[in-house]
């Protein structure tokens, strides 16, 4: 067991370098699309849920979401981030 000390979190290294990551990732794929910045909490998530389906080296290749659930992610679904959408509103022609 390690114990760090209360609210440093400099001291939680791989959790904190883990948090720059995806801040990066987010930073940029905002700025690559031109998109608003309301849609950061959105890209965190996005950025987070790529993290996790992309192989690392320190799992020997594999990716995460393979070791914590045993089988290969499915990423047919993904589409590409800042594509346009359309909203269906329920109720209307």
């Amino acid at each position: 067991m390690e114990f760090t000390a209360r609210e440093s979190s400099s001291q939680n290294g791989v959790a904190e370098r883990m948090n720059q990551t995806l801040v990066e990732l987010a930073r940029t794929m905002l700025k690559a699309h031109d998109l608003p910045y309301f849609l950061w909490d959105l890209t965190i998530l996005h950025a987070a849920y790529l993290r996790n389906r992309t192989h690392m080296h320190a799992l020997n290749g594999k990716t995460p979401y393979e070791m914590w659930e045993g089988e290969k992610p499915q990423i047919s679904h993904l589409c590409k981030f800042g594509s346009p959408v359309w909203i269906l509103h329920q109720g209307q022609h």
